[in-house]
């Protein structure tokens, strides 16, 4: 590889982007060479198209060659002689996926922001938090509050937050957004508790208080899922007890008073976008 005079390497020119009359260059972060033309960055993306970029020197960008690469084919039509189509993000590797997704927002790549998208909801049921941090970053609402919820059933979810919550501000929002389940949580088990205080004769109902409580420790969000739980559907033998209430099915009992408090609680808690 060649070298100036401070014997620091020449970039590597790539093999996809590297037409004679290019004038605009970018390097990688690991000193991959793209030559690109302006008039296609104008139209495809609100920064890397700016004037201060339209020199006679290459720019570096922070990115690693294999993000760019990827990147730069949603910008630039291949020639004629070379076709190929704007690249899949349905089976990529998902560290590799969220990079380009950030690298796409950053850089205002309106068919890359778009394609990431696309793929962004089927990833929140394996990684709600990093699903969380960037639509919450680049307030893609919707998504955002699909992955909190879903952040909420997850194993060590304090740590887990800490750890992937780390765009501007959406750790803080998640943490009231958290607490504003495990209150609720606190809220409705004192209703159940209240109702247990009524129905000391029952003998299930102190079975469903305790495996309720033991639910809301790790699943704040399941406030309502006692009525719907398959356990709780062999009531004791006391006619018109409480506890019959449990069956969803059984509507001669119709909503409970108790039941319909736990559920304002949970229509009380807001949408993780609202913090």
């Amino acid at each position: 590889m060649a070298t100036d005079s401070n014997d620091v390497p020449s970039p590597t020119i790539s093999k996809l982007f590297c037409a004679p009359d290019a004038d605009i260059s970018f390097v990688s972060s690991d000193n991959i060479l793209y030559k690109l033309h302006s008039v296609h960055l104008k139209t495809s993306s609100d920064v890397l198209g700016a004037s201060k970029y339209a020199r006679s020197d290459a720019t570096q960008l922070p990115e690693r060659a294999r993000i760019l690469q990827t990147l730069f084919q949603f910008i630039e039509p291949p020639p004629e002689e070379r076709k190929h189509r704007q690249p899949s993000v349905l089976g990529m590797e998902e560290v590799m996926f969220f990079s380009l997704a950030e690298a796409a927002e950053k850089y205002v790549i309106y068919g890359a922001m778009n394609t990431c998208l696309t793929r962004m909801p089927t990833l929140i049921s394996s990684h709600p938090f990093q699903v969380l941090n960037h639509c919450a970053k680049y307030k893609y609402w919707d998504m955002a509050d699909d992955a909190a919820q879903k952040c909420l059933d997850e194993p060590n979810t304090l740590n887990e937050a800490v750890l992937k919550l780390t765009a501007p501000d959406v750790l803080p929002q998640w943490l009231l957004y958290y607490n504003a389940w495990h209150k609720a949580g606190r809220e409705a088990s004192d209703i159940f508790s209240k109702y247990l205080d009524k129905n000391s004769r029952c003998h299930m109902w102190p079975h469903f208080y305790a495996a309720y409580i033991r639910q809301l420790e790790t699943h704040p969000r399941m406030i309502t899922s006692v009525r719907s739980d398959p356990k709780n559907k062999v009531p004791c033998s006391i006619a018109n007890c409480t506890c019959r209430s449990l069956d969803s099915k059984n509507e001669s009992f119709g909503p409970p008073r108790w039941i319909h408090e736990i559920e304002m609680l949970e229509k009380g808690v807001r949408k993780f976008g609202n913090f």
